[in-house]
């Protein structure tokens, strides 16, 4: 259903039932009068007609007396009149047609002069004429409110016809411009908020359509744009491949020269503990050889002595004295060459393999300090093992002794530069199935800019010397990727520096959270 429709049917029903209401009332207010002034002309009847007839009938003036009531008979709302003499000398009985459907009103008065009763008059009302009057009046009423509800429709029809149709005008518009044609101009010209709307609705789609312009405009720009911009994306994609893939090739050369720095170094290591253990070799067989040569001296002159028999038994004495004080140094010295072959030939092996096996922390620590003497006494260091005693593992000792001699190699180049005098302190402790490893010592400690920077390969602050900086790098590879454990530096300037090493035994593939925490 339409606006139109419904404002228009709406405004009809609000008339009717308007009308409606006004006309019943204006009616039943002119009933209500009509009534009310018939009973006030029967009341002054009463009292205009009491006096001269009560009069004429004491005077018994029966043609006067018929004249006044034919007189009053005229009346049309009288249609009766009747005279009752209580003498029976003037009775009168006058009478007009009756209709069924009036309602007689009865009026009597009684007649009475100087307080003496002659008789009654009894008047007979018909409201017929009444009720005739008031139905001209309701069907005036009636033609009038249909003639003006005529009028008021016609009017309204016009009025409400002129506000929809701009409406319809407004949604055909506002239903072009939701479907996309904004090209088509709302013309509404009156001064009302229809008029108003309409004009809001223009500038609306003059709005819309200069930015939809300009947003076309400006998608037709990004769209050449974005074209520029895929043809350079691809471009540099390219040439972010190409980068790439020298990149990847570089990353793949950087880390073969790692590794092979990183097997330099451990060889390195190597040959200056083989060094060391041959240059400490050398005394004991030395003397052992000294030792020999002396015993075949001695013992070719005894042997030239008794072919002559010039031997005495002094001289047997002195000679078997002699050899057995030989055959102990020999003895003592071959030894020590061979504990410290046998500590070279374990500590060499168990740094260049990767395999398990159970040993004592204490005495392991022990065999790579004595391993290493050589290195260590041309030093003016003191080196500690605090280390527990009962401290027996399932673990890498390679890993173990490179970690030592890593750290220890560490402290002697850039701890205590120019044969300084200090400690290194090594101590261990098991807490519950984790070993603590601690590593002290008093040199000079490390600036606290370089010391988040240690671990990190090639750093060092050596260069000029030939340091590498892989040296704690491998340290913490080895203790992170064999051990499966964590390390971290506590160090002040000048107050040495502490290792703490965390790992556990027993659990080849269980690590400790990887983490390095640096403490100034």
């Amino acid at each position: 259903m339409s606006l139109f429709t419904k404002l228009f049917f709406s405004m009809l029903i609000s008339i009717i039932v308007s009308f409606t209401i006004y006309v019943t009332t204006i009616i039943n207010i002119e009933k209500k009068v009509v009534k009310d002034n018939l009973v006030s002309k029967i009341e002054y009847d009463k009292k205009l007609y009491f006096s001269s007839i009560s009069v004429l009938l004491y005077e018994l003036n029966k043609d006067v007396l018929v004249s006044l009531l034919n007189s009053i008979f005229e009346d049309k709302d009288i249609i009766k009149i009747e005279l009752i003499d209580y003498t029976d000398l003037i009775n009168l009985n006058l009478k007009k047609e009756q209709d069924d459907k009036s309602t007689i009103i009865k009026s009597e008065i009684n007649l009475s002069y100087n307080k003496e009763i002659l008789g009654k008059l009894q008047i007979y009302y018909t409201d017929k004429y009444i009720i005739e009057r008031l139905d001209n009046y309701e069907k005036n009423i009636f033609t009038f409110s249909v003639i003006l509800s005529i009028i008021i429709l016609i009017v309204l029809f016009f009025f409400i016809n002129k506000f929809t149709k701009s409406i319809v005008t407004l949604t055909n518009a506002s239903s072009k411009i939701a479907s996309g044609n904004l090209s088509e101009r709302i013309y509404i010209k009156t001064n009302d908020e229809i008029g108003i709307l309409a004009e809001k609705f223009e500038i609306m789609r003059t709005t819309l359509k200069d930015r939809i312009e300009k947003n076309e405009k400006q998608a037709n720009e990004i769209k050449s744009l974005n074209d520029d911009l895929k043809n350079k994306v691809y471009e540099r994609t390219l040439e972010l491949e190409q980068s790439n893939k020298e990149l990847h090739n570089s990353l793949n050369n950087l880390k073969m020269t790692q590794d092979k720095l990183i097997e330099s170094e451990k060889m390195a290591s190597l040959g200056s503990l083989v060094a060391g253990v041959a240059h400490e070799i050398n005394t004991p067989v030395g003397i052992g050889l000294t030792g020999i040569t002396h015993f075949l001296e001695i013992t070719n002159e005894l042997k030239e002595d008794y072919t002559n028999e010039n031997m005495s038994q002094e001289d047997f004495e002195n000679y078997l004295n002699t050899s057995k004080e030989i055959a102990d140094l020999i003895n003592v010295n071959l030894n020590r060459t061979a504990q410290l072959v046998k500590n070279f030939k374990q500590i060499s092996f168990d740094q260049s393999s990767e395999e398990r096996r159970k040993i004592n922390l204490y005495t392991y620590i022990e065999e790579i300090l004595f391993s290493m003497k050589t290195i260590t006494k041309k030093t003016n260091l003191k080196i500690e093992n605090n280390c527990n005693h009962e401290i027996n593992i399932y673990t890498y000792p390679g890993a173990i002794s490179q970690v030592i001699t890593n750290l220890i190699i560490n402290s002697i180049r850039h701890g205590f530069k120019d044969k300084e005098e200090g400690n290194i302190t090594i101590s261990a402790s098991r807490e519950e199935n984790t070993i603590k490893l601690i590593y002290e010592d008093t040199g000079k400690g490390i600036d606290k800019e370089d010391l988040p920077k240690i671990f990190n390969p090639f750093f060092t602050t050596n260069r000029e010397n030939g340091g590498t900086g892989l040296g704690l790098n491998i340290l913490y590879n080895i203790i992170s990727s064999t051990l499966y454990g964590t390390i971290r530096c506590i160090s002040e300037k000048n107050k040495g520096v502490k290792f703490i090493i965390l790992f556990q035994e027993d659990k080849k593939n269980t690590k400790l959270e990887k983490e390095i925490l640096w403490q100034i």
